[in-house]
């Protein structure tokens, strides 16, 4: 019964951790890693921060049906490639526990 018990609270707090997290936020940082797959369909670039996104793996990665979608793979391929600093945002976890980019500010270090 004590097992069981501490099972569901498991349970539950893992629950809320994932519930908590697909609920979206912000990461404020450089991107240190610019990943394309094109065996996944509908999935654009794929990126790592540093500090750490707080998604799975710390991936954040931008589908094609985003409304900016070139203006925003743009925007993070710059930004990787000049060392800028970069805000991107999600409001929703995909398959694999990646943060779904929404939206992506970048700016020059010294600002």
């Amino acid at each position: 019964m004590k097992n069981m018990i501490s099972v569901l609270l498991l349970t539950g707090l893992l629950l809320t951790i994932g519930l908590v997290h697909a609920a979206g936020g912000k990461a404020l940082g450089k991107v240190i890693e610019y990943h394309q797959n094109s065996e996944v369909a509908g999935r654009g670039a794929c990126i790592q921060m540093d500090p750490a996104i707080p998604a799975a793996g710390g991936w954040a990665c931008l589908y094609t049906n985003n409304a900016l979608y070139r203006e925003i793979t743009a925007l993070l391929l710059s930004g990787n490639a000049t060392g800028n600093n970069c805000q991107v945002a999600w409001s929703a976890t995909g398959e694999w526990g990646e943060a779904v980019i929404a939206w992506v500010s970048c700016y020059s270090p010294g600002k």
